[in-house]
């Protein structure tokens, strides 16, 4: 542990040092258990031949074969290598045989029915359909299974008996294949032997397709030449098949023909692979290559360099050692290139690619000098990238295959889960802080991973905390405040329309979980209440300053006209009195906005909620009544073009029941007061002055509806009762609603009076 502990991370509390052993080696004995029942599944831990688990009092390191921290001194264990059973690698083919056509009969005459039959030796016999000797075609597919690496397929060619009294009908060819599981799967001409007597056509040739499907434990097949001390023990051509076994178990297994289980086998663990020189004291064999353990050696080699080089690659992947091999300088596979298109040829080409973009000298590298939890990162950050680049809006979710392999990557190489949600995070606030969509929920699971891991509340129990760790999360949860903040104050446009539904409530909460102290106290309410109503402070200026902006830019559109249109010097007033009125319309309609898109969420959110809206509309109207007032005030005297704007925001407040008598609904009638006491002054200076001067001159003439005095006091009345119905004024005893109610009754009923009179 002493010798050790230089390579061991910097911890929260010292104590955690033994606690983290612990932790790899059940992370390690988990990932060796799930490795060992994939891709085959009788590999398991349980297995003569799986992998040994950790010792638990064991503390001393070693290298495996892999290079990699994998495995601890074997004191409880007996030490000896387990020989595999031959039942453990049994294989099974699918083989498709499909007959086409015949060619060469020519002495049967053209009615003739012949058919084919195709069987695998021992095992079931399938026929073709029937036809006319003339027309020869059947395109016919069978299709067998057997665990034979080597069987042998034989095709029949028949006539069918004629005579009325019918036995068996004649056999008139055959053909023998022993595919193997390289055979070329393209349709060919095949000669037939003549088997019946007497028959004269001696060039039959059918023409078939052979596919033999390898199983996926297969990695290898061909024939070899092989020598060890223990198996293969004289020197002579075998077919070989590499087998996996189990996740980290291969076998080199030789089969001779219709045969299922393996002659003689061996495993490769351990094993070094090696390119070596041509051994001239054998007869057979001209490229050699040897797998070394100890002080054991077995001796391979095939007749082509590009077989051997095949082999090579194979049995290196399967024995997983650091070093590459490398294959001789005076040969090498560019000096023999495969067929185009064949499977070697796209090997060498992948090879070429990795050499090209320096993949070799990444394969080669020790992963145990590896830091895997930066590459890590950028292997996420990269992923990431991609899947915020897909067609399809993801909000920064991953698919399935791509959590896969980052899953995969971290069991592999024993990447912490705090260290990756925490990349996670930081790479989802990066791309939010550029303002791209990013689901708050997903930052939320992230979070929550990441605080229950730091602050020791994980569901499978304490874990130990990295210095590292710690630091990161408190920059991440700070980052993650002043991100959540942000969208809050500007709502409207990281949540436009309430889009996406329910992501701003989870902003919300998940802003009330990033101000806890930790995982279990809950954040006081007023604390919460407090931040959100900043936000929401700032939010009304944002929306305000945007606003006008907004409503400057359209007024700037149709500027050039309404110039003409006002070339006198009143025509500057008028333009502000529209510019206002303009304004107040999109300040309207951007509350009700809010109230339809966003005030349900806030309101499921926190049920206290409501009254912060309030405020936020009184500071947000708070701002427009500064360029209000100043607009009015800006007015000539006696000047009444700004009842249009009060009628308007009048009638918004009254039938809103939240804003009706608040701050700025009186501050609105305090600004217009003055003008409407102005106004009904001087409609009743002038209803007077009609009552006394027009009496006087009256002549008492009949009118239409009367003399021509009434007709003028009665169009007076009633343009005041149109004023004062059209303000919509709703008084608290203050001196303007007073006098309206003073003017506005009598007057009427004056009114209906000298109707009834006249």
């Amino acid at each position: 542990m002493e010798k050790n502990r230089k390579l061991l991370p910097k911890f929260v509390v010292k104590e955690m040092e033994s606690l983290f052993l612990e932790e790899l080696r059940s992370s390690i004995n988990l990932l060796m258990s799930n490795l060992e029942s994939l891709p085959v599944s009788k590999g398991t831990t349980d297995s003569k031949y799986g992998l040994r688990k950790f010792g638990r009092y064991n503390n001393s390191f070693r290298r495996s074969r892999r290079g990699t921290t994998s495995s601890i001194s074997k004191s409880d264990t007996d030490g000896g290598e387990t020989a595999l059973n031959k039942l453990d690698v049994v294989l099974s083919f699918n083989l498709e045989v499909i007959v086409q056509e015949v060619q060469g009969l020519k002495s049967l005459p053209p009615n003739r029915i012949i058919y084919c039959t195709m069987e695998i030796e021992g095992g079931e016999k399938l026929q073709t359909d029937q036809t006319e000797s003339a027309k020869p075609h059947w395109d016919t597919q069978g299709d067998f299974t057997t665990t034979h690496p080597l069987p042998v397929v034989k095709i029949k060619l028949y006539a069918e008996n004629a005579r009325i009294i019918r036995f068996d009908d004649k056999e008139l060819a055959k053909l023998v294949i022993r595919p193997t599981p390289s055979t070329n799967k393209t349709a060919e001409w095949n000669k037939m032997e003549t088997t019946a007597k007497g028959f004269p056509d001696k060039d039959i040739k059918i023409r078939l397709t052979l596919r033999m499907d390898r199983p996926q434990n297969l990695k290898c097949s061909g024939y070899l030449y092989a020598l060890g001390k223990h198996v293969w023990k004289k020197w002579k051509k075998r077919f070989m098949i590499l087998v996996q076994v189990s996740q980290y178990t291969f076998a080199m297994c030789s089969y001779k023909e219709k045969k299922s289980d393996p002659t003689e086998m061996t495993t490769l663990d351990g094993h070094i692979i090696e390119y070596t020189e041509a051994v001239t004291e054998y007869d057979g064999g001209r490229f050699f290559f040897n797998a070394t353990k100890d002080n054991e050696a077995l001796l391979f080699a095939s007749d082509d360099e590009n077989e051997r080089h095949q082999w090579v690659q194979a049995m290196y992947r399967a024995t997983g050692q650091a070093v590459k091999p490398q294959p001789p300088p005076t040969t090498t596979v560019s000096s023999a290139k495969a067929p185009l298109n064949s499977p070697l040829s796209k090997l060498q080409g992948d090879t070429d690619k990795a050499r090209k973009h320096g993949m070799d000298a990444f394969c080669t590298t020790d992963p145990v000098k590896v830091d895997h939890s930066a590459y890590f990162k950028n292997l996420q950050t990269l992923t990431l990238d991609h899947r915020l680049n897909d067609m399809f809006a993801s909000l920064g979710w991953f698919s399935p295959g791509q959590i896969f392999v980052l899953d995969e990557y971290c069991a592999r190489y024993g990447v912490r889960g705090c260290h990756r949600h925490l990349s996670y995070l930081d790479d989802l606030l990066a791309r939010a802080e550029r303002g791209m969509a990013i689901d708050p929920t997903l930052m939320h699971y992230s979070f929550e991973f990441c605080a229950s891991h730091v602050h020791g509340n994980r569901p499978d129990g304490i874990g130990t905390v990295i210095l590292a760790e710690k630091e990161k999360f408190d920059e991440v949860k700070e980052r993650l405040r002043h991100l959540l903040e942000y969208q809050i104050t500007n709502f409207r446009y990281c949540f436009p329309m309430g889009r996406p539904e329910g992501a701003l409530k989870s902003s919300l909460s998940f802003l009330e979980r990033v101000l806890m102290k930790d995982i279990v106290t809950p954040v006081p309410p007023e604390e919460v209440k407090s931040v959100i109503k900043k936000c929401l402070e700032s939010a009304a200026l944002v929306n305000y300053t945007k606003l006008s902006a907004q409503a400057k830019m359209d007024d700037n559109d149709g500027k050039q006209q309404l110039l003409h249109n006002h070339e006198n010097h009143n025509g500057q007033p008028m333009r502000k009195i529209e510019d206002i009125l303009h304004l107040a319309e999109l300040c309207i309609d951007l509350l009700q906005q809010n109230d339809e898109c966003y005030e349900e969420e806030f309101k499921s959110a926190f049920t206290w909620f409501t009254d912060l809206l309030v405020e936020h509309s009184e500071i947000f109207w708070s701002l427009f009544a500064v360029d209000l007032e100043s607009v009015i005030l800006s007015q000539p005297p006696d000047t009444w073009e700004g009842f249009p704007v009060f009628q308007v925001l009048n009638d918004y407040l009254i039938h809103n029941p939240y804003m009706a008598g608040g701050t700025f609904h009186q501050q609105l009638k305090n600004m217009f007061a003055p003008l409407v006491v102005r106004y009904v002054d001087l409609m009743e200076s002038s209803i007077a002055q009609s009552i006394h001067k027009g009496f006087e001159k009256e002549t008492w003439k009949a009118d239409e509806h009367g003399c021509a005095a009434s007709e003028e006091l009665i169009w007076k009345l009633d343009a005041l009762q149109t004023f004062i119905s059209n303000l919509h004024w709703v008084g608290n005893g203050d001196r303007s609603a007073t006098a309206l109610l003073r003017l506005y009754i009598p007057n009427y009923l004056a009114r209906r009076g000298s109707r009834e009179t006249l």
